[in-house]
């Protein structure tokens, strides 16, 4: 059964604050204009911060902490040299207010089988540390990797009443979703060779579909948001967010065997859309103004190579190059991770032919050749953590809540988790959101522990 139309939404936060859902889709559309209103949307994440302390003192804590959810999204934390960033002094109040939220509204109770588990883990990781890194280290690496592992003990204790607002979250993301589609429309241009948007959490750009698709269950106007979204991602440029995206949403369809009318129709509107948009594109051999968008490239690519693997490795050699690193360990470390703070050499020289301006890897990196910060969260996380601890914690924010009836939830948590986790912003929104995620209406054991992992 699906729980998601069953999810209550909190009078406070839907009826009574029409000026405050107004105030955070305002901030969204000026935080999103890093072309007409650069060096001022950068100070826009700083808005709804404010205004969280005064519901924070007021003790509205489920507004305030959607309001700090939303300053987390608004941050631009990463310009790659093209975009003007949030001055650190700004971003990182936001980020230590988020992680005292995350550990002030979870109750100190804890059950004896996950006490168990996380002693196992914290063992485990001594070992490995101990064991494997010694020659292959970073200590900024290092520390980001304990806090994962605080953030991962959290969640191991009970939660909290707290809960997100989700029309807030809707209103945020929508303004922005807007905001980028005045960027395409006007401002920006790729054939310059910069991506529309580099921040860590761009991919919650996608909520508005999910939340009109999977809450409101409105087909015409979620058919209308997915196309939007789709143009904003394909200019984003990330291919892995746009697969990501599309097989999630196409695996809980096909669960659903297609039971519900919106999902087939949702799902033949979108082929037949999204066939047109190709056909008319053409493929990339023909010269076409849409043949540089490399998303759209990566389709054509499978289709002219008839080979998965040979498409790959042609369409993103440093993501295939990476996995080989990764999956050419020993078969331990491949099971139980390196350690905290490990990092890869690539003795083969997989990447020796990399430019300085080609990927996001540090220049430090790139000369020494060993590398500390993956582009994929199986890799980044499971060469310390272990391959199977994080594909397992995978599978419990993602497809296990499909499976458990909670579509949007799985849609959701699985793209963050996949493409917002690299960096310090991405960690610690998606943690606030699968924690503080609504629960549905109807509370059963079973649901109850889908989100409380």
């Amino acid at each position: 059964m699906n729980h998601d139309c069953s999810v209550e939404l909190k009078p406070e936060a839907v009826k009574s604050m029409p000026l405050l859902t107004a105030f955070v889709f305002i901030c969204g559309i000026f935080a999103s204009q890093r072309f007409s209103l650069n060096e001022f949307n950068i100070y826009i994440s700083f808005l709804p911060y404010i205004v969280f302390f005064h519901y924070l003192l007021a003790k509205k804590l489920d507004i305030a902490l959607s309001l700090l959810v939303v300053s987390l999204f608004l941050v631009s934390d990463n310009g790659a040299e093209a975009y003007s960033e949030t001055p650190s002094m700004l971003r990182y109040p936001i980020y230590v207010s988020g992680l005292i939220m995350l550990g002030c509204l979870s109750k100190p109770q804890i059950a004896v089988n996950k006490f168990a588990f996380l002693t196992i883990l914290s063992v485990l990781l001594l070992i490995t540390t101990w064991s494997f890194h010694m020659s292959v280290f970073d200590i900024s690496t290092f520390r980001r990797d304990i806090l994962v592992l605080i953030i991962l003990f959290v969640f191991f204790v009970t939660r909290g009443k707290t809960t997100l607002s989700l029309p807030l979250l809707f209103a945020t993301s929508f303004g922005f979703l807007l905001g980028e589609l005045i960027n395409i429309g006007w401002f920006f241009n790729y054939q310059f060779g910069d991506y529309l948007n580099y921040n860590t959490l761009k991919s919650f750009v996608v909520f508005p579909f999910l939340y009109v698709a999977f809450i409101q269950k409105k087909l015409i106007l979620a058919a209308i948001l997915f196309f939007m979204t789709i143009l904003v991602l394909v200019n984003y440029g990330s291919r892995m967010l746009i697969l990501s995206f599309v097989s999630l949403l196409l695996f809980v369809t096909i669960y659903n065997n297609l039971s519900h009318l919106r999902s087939m129709l949702l799902l033949i509107i979108s082929s037949l859309l999204v066939a047109g948009a190709i056909y008319t594109i053409g493929p990339p051999e023909a010269g076409s103004e849409m043949s540089k968008y490399k998303a759209v490239q990566f389709v054509f690519q499978f289709i002219i190579d008839k080979s998965s693997f040979d498409a790959l490795k042609k369409m993103d050699f440093v993501r295939f190059s990476e996995h080989q690193m990764f999956f050419s360990r020993p078969v331990l470390e491949i099971i139980f991770g390196s350690g905290l703070g490990a990092g890869i050499a690539d003795t083969e020289g997989l990447l020796a032919n990399i430019g300085f301006n080609q990927t996001a890897f540090s220049s430090e990196e790139l000369i020494s050749s060993l590398y500390f910060g993956f582009h994929d969260y199986w890799i980044d996380f499971g060469l310390r953590f272990g391959f199977v601890l994080v594909i397992y914690i995978l599978y419990l924010a993602s497809i296990k809540q499909v499976l458990l009836g909670r579509s949007i939830c799985g849609i959701l948590f699985g793209l963050l988790m996949i493409n917002t986790t690299f960096g310090t912003a991405g960690i610690i929104f998606t943690a606030l959101v699968i924690r503080f995620y609504p629960e549905p209406i109807v509370h059963k054991p079973i649901t109850t522990r889908a989100v409380n992992i």
